[in-house]
C-alpha cells in the first residue's frame, strides 16, 4: 500500500521488516497516538503546502487532508500516480512542486 511501482513497494517491505515490535509500536504512536486536538477556530498560520497520493490507500487521509487544507488555506496537490509513498512514487513532481512552494512562499 506504500506506492504504486513495484520499486517502491519492495523498498517499503525491506524497510519495514529491519523494525522489531517496539520500534514498530514506537513509529505508530509517534505518528498516530502523539497528536492532541486543537480548538474549531485552530490554524496553523503559516504556508502550508499537502501533498497526496491521488492513489492515497487509507482511507482516514483522504477523508480529512481536504478539510486540513480548507482550514489552514492551505496548498492541497495530488500527485498522481502515486500512493502513501508519494514523494517516492513521484519525486520529480514532489520536488517541483515543493521548489515552487517555497520560492513562492519565501519561506
Amino acid at each position: 500500500m506504500a506506492g504504486t511501482t513495484a520499486e517502491v513497494k519492495k523498498y517499503a517491505r525491506e524497510v519495514i521488516v529491519r523494525l522489531d515490535d517496539d520500534v514498530f509500536a514506537a513509529v505508530i504512536r509517534t505518528g498516530f497516538g502523539g497528536y492532541q486536538a486543537v480548538d474549531d477556530d485552530y490554524t496553523l498560520g503559516v504556508p502550508l503546502l499537502l501533498l497526496q497520493g491521488d492513489n492515497e490507500p487509507y482511507s482516514a487521509f483522504m477523508g480529512t487532508t481536504p478539510d486540513w487544507a480548507k482550514r489552514d488555506d492551505a496548498l492541497l496537490t495530488l500527485v498522481p500516480n502515486a500512493a502513501h509513498n508519494a514523494n517516492q512514487d513521484s519525486p520529480g513532481f514532489v520536488n517541483d512542486r515543493l521548489a515552487t512552494f517555497l520560492a513562492d512562499a519565501a519561506i
